[in-house]
């Protein structure tokens, strides 16, 4: 066994196990040989990167904000480790550079690259209508929308509040996304009487999520600081931005960035 067992990573969207064994290690060094593998790519630190650095081979690492928080709180030793011995260090934005770089890593091989969206925003008039209707939205609706997991750091809950004050029936609530605060979130809209103003649609599908950006007249996400758990960056602010909307957000993490 290389060093470990290593504890479990909670992230936003699933548990890493950090648990690397030497028949792993094994097994890639003979895929490293056979493909004549001259460097290795990856994109977290804790557990891919661990391997990366008992290979003994040249590894670049992608950092996110969420990953290197969680990695210094349970093996701060060996993610500075991992992080000294790397070739480079991507960061995705300011915040995550600042981090990596008061672990005194050489500033030379820390590169800050920030994610892009590929959304389609080619929109059908037709199918806009349609999903008016499907909605029941009137002409004097105005339209808040939030594209993200259900989870206490987005802070969709704080929109729930903000729209109950606001006792305004013209204006509407969209919360695309699923996670663990969808019970909550609906129990909230339930105790404010919010029914007929605020929805929780979790089934939005890909290829349909063009048209909630361009039905919305603003594009909300409150976001909290949660210890470890940062808004790295959020793509969904860039998806918003290429509809146009204007958007509220916290400024924590790489959000300031965009």
């Amino acid at each position: 066994m290389l060093p470990g067992p290593f504890p479990k990573q909670k992230s936003s969207n699933q548990f890493i196990n950090s648990d690397i064994t030497f028949r792993e290690i094994e097994k890639i060094k003979k895929i490293i040989k056979l493909q004549n593998i001259k460097v290795i790519f990856t994109p977290n630190i804790l557990p891919l990167g661990t391997m990366a650095y008992f290979l003994k081979i040249p590894y670049v690492i992608s950092l996110h904000g969420l990953d290197i928080n969680l990695a210094l709180k349970n093996r701060p030793r060996l993610t500075r480790k991992i992080l000294n011995k790397a070739e480079r260090v991507i960061v995705n934005s300011r915040y995550t550079y600042e981090i990596v770089k008061k672990l005194k890593i050489d500033s030379k091989k820390i590169h800050l690259l920030y994610p892009t969206t590929q959304i389609d925003t080619y929109i059908i008039p037709e199918k806009t209508q349609q999903l008016k209707r499907d909605l029941s939205l009137g002409s004097e609706d105005k339209i808040l929308l939030t594209v993200g997991r259900l989870s206490r750091r987005k802070a969709q809950d704080l929109v729930i509040q903000a729209v109950a004050k606001l006792n305004n029936p013209h204006l509407k609530y969209f919360i695309v996304g699923s996670g663990p605060m969808e019970k909550n979130l609906r129990k909230m809209i339930k105790d404010y009487n919010l029914e007929k103003q605020v929805f929780v649609l979790t089934d939005v599908a890909d290829n349909n999520l063009p048209y909630y950006y361009n039905l919305a007249d603003i594009f909300v996400l409150p976001h909290r600081h949660e210890k470890e758990d940062i808004e790295g960056f959020g793509i969904v602010f860039l998806e918003a931005a290429m509809f146009g909307l204007p958007i509220i957000a916290g400024s924590s993490g790489g959000v300031t960035d965009i």
